[in-house]
């Protein structure tokens, strides 16, 4: 059974089937069986191309964090590959430019980045086996600036009176959430867009107002300042009594407070007002 030189036939420039073409001689003293050639040749090829080819890979880029964050701040990203076997070669880009592709067994593959600017980030190829496929998903990153608080105002007020205010004033992008203590106590979180934010406060003693923190809807900020309320109890001033003296005599009537000085005193000396005296004396007297 003389064998012929084999001929190779190329397929798709990737690799090559070598075709071996039998003859079989007649012979009268021989059984002749003739064997499907083409049918097992077909076979063994469709599986040879099964094996080697396969189905070409596929990736997604799909954002798995926030797509606005503050300066400073990250993001996650994912990459889902089908159709394909590790190890895979992802190559993506930030506002058109390349980055240094990456080579992982992992599927899905999650990463990380910190961008410090409005940031486009897109997958560019996708290799699996170092077979190339194709990519899709691209994802716009926002980064602003984180926001800041400032506290102030407060001052003196009487117990029971009107009370004051206190202000809270803001930089970056809003709307704004911030948290305050009164005393250390924690007030409930306020969400606003008003910058300044104006609080009334009218607290029955003296109290110290603090920012504990911010943040917008992107990021969290820094906070700073302090808001001081001083409480004053309402003052009551009495004269004690009549008295009485010598003409021309040169003597004093007491006069008494309560509440918490200094004391701005009125009074009239037969119908006739005098001088406002400020006083811190408790009691005060009055020359007569």
């Amino acid at each position: 059974m003389p064998l012929q030189r084999p001929e190779k036939i190329p397929i798709n420039n990737i690799f090559h089937i070598t075709l071996i073409k039998f003859i079989i001689l007649p012979s009268f003293s021989m059984r002749r069986t003739f064997l499907p050639i083409t049918s097992v040749c077909f076979l063994l090829l469709a599986g040879f191309l099964n094996r080697s080819l396969g189905q070409s890979p596929s990736a997604n880029l799909i954002v798995t964090g926030p797509t606005s964050i503050g300066k400073g701040e990250s993001t996650s990203f994912r990459v889902q590959v089908t159709n394909g076997s590790a190890p895979f070669v992802i190559t993506y880009s930030l506002n058109g430019v390349n980055q240094a592709p990456v080579t992982t067994n992992s599927n899905p593959y999650d990463f990380t980045l910190s961008p410090t600017q409005n940031t486009l980030v897109e997958l560019v190829s996708i290799e699996a086996a170092g077979q190339s496929g194709t990519v899709s998903g691209t994802a716009n990153i926002t980064v602003v600036d984180p926001p800041t608080a400032h506290i102030s105002g407060g001052g003196q007020i009487c117990q029971g009176g009107n009370g004051t205010t206190i202000s809270v004033t803001f930089t970056g992008s809003g709307p704004y959430t911030f948290v305050y203590t009164a005393d250390n106590v924690p007030e409930p979180p306020i969400t606003t867009a008003t910058n300044p934010y104006v609080i009334n406060v009218n607290p029955s003693t003296g109290t110290i107002y603090r920012l504990t923190g911010v943040s917008n809807p992107s990021c969290t900020g820094t906070v700073s300042g302090t808001a001081i309320v001083f409480v004053f109890t309402p003052s009551t001033a009495r004269l004690q009594g009549d008295s009485t003296f010598c003409d021309s005599a040169m003597t004093t009537l007491p006069v008494d407070f309560t509440g918490t000085g200094p004391f701005n005193l009125v009074y009239s000396i037969n119908g006739v007002p005098q001088d406002t005296v400020e006083t811190f004396d408790d009691p005060f007297l009055i020359p007569v």
